[in-house]
């Protein structure tokens, strides 16, 4: 929507309980697949660790660390599957989010 700062899709979470979580926001709103529990066992939550988000068609992987956190396949109808990537913080408590070497490939 015009002038508005809400974002509508997949997101890829980080922080508090929500760690390698899929949601859905501002459609479902709901998480869709909660991260494993071996990709949360490699979590640094007062470290680095690297995020790999894999969106190919309707197939979304999300990796923790070189774990497979989710692995999921959109299956209802009307999904939107093209849109744009964003970076977000959520308000709440002090958070603190920094991003390094940050790469976006499109794949074949």
């Amino acid at each position: 929507m015009e002038g508005s700062h809400e974002v509508s899709g997949y997101q890829a979470d980080m922080g508090q309980q929500y760690w390698g979580c899929l949601y859905d926001e501002s459609r479902r709103k709901r998480v869709l697949v909660q991260a494993s529990p071996e990709s949360l066992a490699k979590l640094q939550k007062d470290g680095w660790n690297q995020y790999v988000i894999t969106a190919r068609g309707n197939r979304i992987t999300l990796t923790l660390n070189g774990v497979v956190a989710v692995d999921y396949t959109e299956t209802e109808p009307g999904i939107e599957t093209t849109g744009f990537i964003a970076l977000q913080l959520h308000a709440g408590p002090p958070f603190e989010m920094r991003f390094k070497d940050l790469s976006i490939q499109e794949l074949p």
